[in-house]
């Protein structure tokens, strides 16, 4: 469905102008072909027409056509005096010779691929220029300006200011190659791919009236300075890239009827100026930024009949003064953040047509003079907080085509007494969901309707039995009776739809028509009923585009079964491959069916719902989308998936425990310029367990960087092994907006157990059990020897009739202080220690020494012990362990042999031959070591 652009006025005005056109500036079918060439040389030779202007024609021919083109022809010959050749002339007599001038050239659809040159500017008298549907290229000639007779033109090509200096050009019409024709009036640049700001210059136009820019790619601010459009009636600058605020300079176009700036990027509040208009019958502001409230001052636009505020960012509440507008007859309020109730003065609306305020935050009673605006066939209340009573009036309405009720604390009344036409409740498109209600019912009898061929119901929290006697309505269609109560069976009347939606209610019973997969059916999705089938994937039953499965038995089989292993985490990349992103692993989600059962069985999906505008297929609602998030997290980030109306994951298999639920989104769709949707709102509840944990998110508006992934987190206990998290659109944000695509969507979701926190007294004992397992493993390597110096304390060395601890012998040389050493060699260094009346001479070994090797085994320490000499000092004792190697000798009071030997002892003196018997009887002591140690 599209949004309307105007009243049928308008509409009806448009194709009759169109058609106009088209007799006017159609290319003739028949007649010869003609040279362009040879027809210029041809006007040269007779004369007919200035120098300057052949030299133009020359210069035209040549350029329209690129060098790879063939030669232009024409149908007629040049300069002939019928409208419908190309090249036409107007000729007058002075002084008995006739004078010629080009005044019209019409070359459409001639696959011109060149451009136009600035010789153009030299046809003094042209009065139209068509080149409408061909390829060309480049700027338009500022010599365009000089026409000053011009009334109409069809080129493509860019805005020169120049173009715009004369205040008498009446018709001009530029217009995109291959393009349409939409409004051929005083002057239509609509529907072309103009780039660039709007020339200040075209402000001074004085006789300007209407001015149509629309579906361009212009952009920059509205001129500010708008004074000199006296006379302008329309304006139509719809569908460019259009920014700034609307000026104030407006209040000066007195003769305003119609304003149309939908599908821009116009920001600020509007302008209370809007309201000195008195003419004005118009205003489109449709799918801007715009922001603030609503002025007050619209109130006084008393001629006003269209007015649209779709998908801006307004606020407050509606305004009163907007009661005193009796001629409107279209109101669209939809896709912004109004609030509090609808204003009772907008009873005297009487001549309403259609009224849409869907997509809000209103609340109240719905007002019960929407029964008497006889004239309404439009009624949207969608996604707001009404409550009380829809009444049966408004039911009644003779004109009523389209309601549009969702998402409100409220019930309807389903009058079947009173006689109504039913073409009013249900006909074209009803759609009536989200409804807060005690339950209502079908009647038992349902008129027969021979209009209606749409109808949503959807959770409206209807109850009982679906009537039969509505599959028999000779042009339904399409039917959604989905999120309610409804039990019973599917009537078999219902084969004979195109679309069928009854997911998530209590029915038992199945048609005889889905046992017969050759027979005709709809389209249908009955999933999550109670039907007593079994199947295990999509296709159910043998039918391919009808959706049985899952059924409510399956889903609580499936989240109650049991798991041969339980896990303490879940990631899934949702419309993305299996990915890694540090420690967790994301599983692939990338399948198009409504229910996807994974293959590890851990987890699983369902999505129902089905678009009210948008025309998708499966692969639209899986999406991967590259160059959108640049984060740390791009790589599942940058895809999604998308669902119409409700969308559940399942986690299966998880322990026992408190989780965190992280979900993460990346609005990608509602995000581009080109489209315009980036004035889009998407907006819907996020519910864990079944309860609703987050109500109106909005991708846009959950904190976070622009192109970086917006991410929500939620605390949540699972007792059962189970978890369900269910994303579910309540009609809330857009609804018009150009994708169409509403629905929520989601990029990844991230599960992870929350470590329990212990009690005080667990604490406690853990810390207790702690300590005594530390001292317990202390004393046993103090046992082991592993610590400490025990096998220093236990150590005995027996000198004489004295024992002594190891300890001790270490301890009395102080620890082996410099200051008891008393000599040192290439294995070792001496100490003295002083034992209690005792000192022993005690050698510490280098563990590099060679010495160290040969002191380890049993048999040199047996030997050494028993070696006795005069001439060799008694070793006491020998210990080595633990990188501690120890050689304990007697003490020799005097020193050793080498201080006396060598003078380092000055108290004692040898002469020579003593010296002699030193090294002799030395020698004898070495050669008995030697027969030891050999």
């Amino acid at each position: 469905m599209s949004k309307p652009i105007g009243s049928e006025w308008s509409v009806m005005l448009i194709s009759i102008l169109f058609l106009l056109n088209c007799l006017l500036f159609s290319q003739p079918c028949s007649g010869a072909s003609f040279a362009f060439g040879d027809q210029i040389d041809e006007v040269a030779r007779n004369g007919s027409l200035p120098d300057h202007e052949v030299r133009a024609l020359r210069l035209l021919s040549k350029n329209l056509l690129s060098q790879d083109t063939t030669q232009l022809t024409l149908t007629y010959p040049i300069c002939s005096t019928e409208l419908d050749f190309e090249i036409t002339c107007s000729c007058h007599s002075i002084r008995n010779q006739s004078v010629c001038s080009v005044t019209r050239i019409k070359l459409p659809s001639k696959n011109l691929d060149g451009s136009i040159d600035p010789s153009i500017g030299n046809f003094a008298n042209l009065e139209g220029l068509n080149l409408f549907n061909n390829q060309l290229s480049g700027e338009i000639p500022s010599t365009l300006g000089y026409l000053q007779h011009l009334t109409y033109l069809y080129v493509k090509a860019l805005i020169p200011c120049s173009i715009f200096r004369n205040d008498g050009m009446h018709r001009l019409c530029l217009f995109l190659n291959h393009g349409t024709m939409t409004v051929v009036n005083i002057r239509n640049l609509a529907s072309n791919s103009l780039t660039g700001s709007i020339p200040p210059s075209l402000t001074m136009l004085h006789n300007l009236e209407h001015l149509f820019l629309s579906n361009n790619d212009l952009d920059g601010p509205i001129p500010q300075n708008l004074t000199g459009l006296q006379s302008l009636r329309i304006l139509d600058l719809s569908n460019n890239q259009l920014t700034g605020p609307i000026p104030d300079s407006i209040r000066f176009c007195g003769k305003l009827i119609g304003i149309y700036l939908r599908l821009n990027f116009l920001s600020g509040t509007i302008n209370e100026n809007l309201g000195n208009l008195s003419s004005l019958m118009f205003l489109d502001l449709y799918s801007n930024k715009l922001s603030g409230i609503i002025p007050k001052e619209l109130g006084k636009l008393s001629f006003l009949s269209f007015l649209n505020l779709d998908d801006n960012d307004l606020h407050g509440e509606l305004p009163k003064e907007l009661g005193s507008l009796t001629n409107l007859r279209q109101l669209y309020l939809t896709a912004n953040n109004f609030t509090g109730a609808i204003p009772t003065t907008y009873a005297k609306l009487i001549n309403l047509e259609e009224f849409a305020v869907g997509g809000n935050y209103l609340s109240g009673p719905i007002p019960d003079y929407f029964g008497k605006w006889v004239k309404l066939t439009k009624l949207v209340l969608i996604g707001n907080n009404f409550e009380g009573n829809l009444s049966a009036q408004t039911f009644s309405l003779p004109s009523l085509q389209r309601l549009y009720v969702q998402s409100f604390d409220a019930s309807i009344v389903f009058n079947f007494n009173v006689k109504i036409d039913m073409k009013v409740l249900f006909n074209d498109s009803r759609w009536v969901s989200d409804v807060s209600n005690p339950g209502i019912s079908f009647p038992e009898e349902v008129p027969e309707q021979k209009s209606l061929f749409s109808v949503i119901l959807r959770n409206c929290k209807i109850n009982g039995s679906i009537p039969k006697d509505i599959g028999n309505w000779s042009q339904l269609k399409y039917l959604d009776l989905s999120f309610n109560n409804l039990s019973g069976s599917v009537p078999e009347t219902f084969q004979r739809l195109n679309k069928l939606f009854l997911t998530n209610n209590t029915l038992s019973g199945l048609p005889n028509w889905t046992n017969n997969s050759t027979s005709v059916y709809p389209t249908a999705d009955l999933s999550y009923n109670n039907f007593n089938v079994t199947c295990e994937n999509a296709t159910c039953l043998g039918l391919q585009n009808v959706s049985i499965h899952p059924t409510r038995f399956f889903i609580d089989e499936m989240r109650g079964k049991k798991c041969g292993r339980r896990h303490n985490s879940l990631f899934i990349n949702s419309g993305g491959e299996e990915v890694d992103d540090g420690k967790n692993n994301y599983h692939n989600d990338t399948s198009l069916s409504r229910f996807n059962l994974s293959p590890s069985e851990d987890w699983a999906y369902s999505y129902a719902g089905d678009y009210l505008w948008a025309k998708v297929n499966a692969s639209t609602l899986v999406r991967n989308l590259t160059c959108e998030i640049t984060s740390s997290k791009a790589n599942i980030d940058n895809n999604f998936r998308l669902a119409p109306v409700s969308l559940t994951y399942y986690g299966l298999c998880l322990r026992k425990g408190k989780y965190i639920v992280t979900l993460y989104f990346a609005e990608a769709l509602y995000s581009k310029s080109e489209d315009y949707s980036t004035s889009g709102k998407r907006v819907f509840d996020i519910y864990i367990q079944g309860m609703i944990v987050k109500k109106d998110v909005n991708i846009k508006e959950i904190p976070g960087k622009e192109h970086e992934e917006r991410r929500l987190q939620f605390e949540v206990k699972i007792n059962d092994g189970s978890l369900e998290i269910k994303f579910f659109w309540a009609g809330k944000g857009s609804l018009y907006n150009p994708p169409g695509l509403n629905g929520p969507l989601i990029s990844a979701v991230s599960i992870t157990r929350v470590p329990r926190k212990l009690h005080g007294w667990e604490i406690a004992l853990i810390a207790v059990g702690c300590i005594l397992f530390l001292l317990l493993l202390l004393a046993f390597m103090w046992r082991m020897g592993w610590i400490g110096d025990r096998e220093l304390r236990e150590t005995k060395v027996k000198i004489g009739e004295r024992t002594f601890t190891l300890k001790q012998i270490i301890d009395a040389t102080k620890k082996f202080s410099p200051k008891m050493e008393l000599g040192r060699g290439r294995s070792g260094i001496v100490y003295r220690a002083q034992l209690p009346d005792l000192t022993v001479a005690v050698k510490k070994l280098v563990a590099q020494s060679n010495a160290v090797d040969e002191i380890a085994t049993e048999v040199y320490f047996k030997k050494a012990k028993e070696l006795k000499h005069d001439n060799i000092v008694k070793l006491l004792y020998i210990y080595s362990r633990r990188r501690l190697h120890l050689l304990i000798y007697e003490f020799m009071e005097v020193g050793s042999l080498g201080q006396v030997l060598f003078g380092t002892n000055s108290t004692v003196r040898i002469d020579w031959p003593k010296r002699f018997i030193i090294c002799k009887y030395n020698l004898q002591g070495n050669s008995v070591g030697f027969e030891v140690s050999s």
